[in-house]
């Protein structure tokens, strides 16, 4: 059945792309072990340190909350509480940490708080656009 989806592409080296992607596996898997997130120091980070620029939630904000009488029990309730991960890079910068105190918090593994999910940024657009039959048209200046 699977032989139904497979596809002729002529003029691929698929071999040499093969290489090339175990090559840059390796290599990313180099800069992981290289550059790894200090797991074992989550617990000594200083309350004033900055975990959501975008946000400017610091890490003292995510322990009083994971804390509290309400406090969440994953990540993504630690981010409706405190709105670390909700600015423009959505999560990309202070997710991992954000889970990692999370975790710590609660004194559960990692993988039991999740990870959080993210909201791709919606840009507002004027009404003519919409309602246009030829968005392009109306976008340049010109009426449809």
């Amino acid at each position: 059945m699977l032989e139904d989806f497979k596809r002729t592409i002529t003029g691929i080296d698929r071999p040499r792309l093969r290489r090339q992607v175990a090559r840059l596996r390796r290599f990313q898997r180099g800069l992981a072990r290289a550059f790894a997130w200090p797991a074992h120091v989550i617990g000594d980070l200083d309350d004033d340190v900055a975990v959501c620029r975008c946000e400017d939630v610091s890490a003292g904000d995510l322990r009083a909350a994971i804390g509290a009488d309400f406090g969440p029990t994953e990540v993504n309730r630690l981010k409706a509480i405190t709105r670390c991960g909700m600015g423009r890079c959505q999560g990309r910068f202070c997710g991992l940490a954000a889970a990692e105190l999370t975790a710590h918090g609660l004194n559960v593994p990692l993988e039991a708080v999740g990870r959080l999910r993210v909201q791709p940024p919606v840009k507002p657009i004027p009404l003519a656009v919409s309602l246009s039959i030829n968005p392009a048209e109306n976008a340049a200046g010109r009426s449809a």
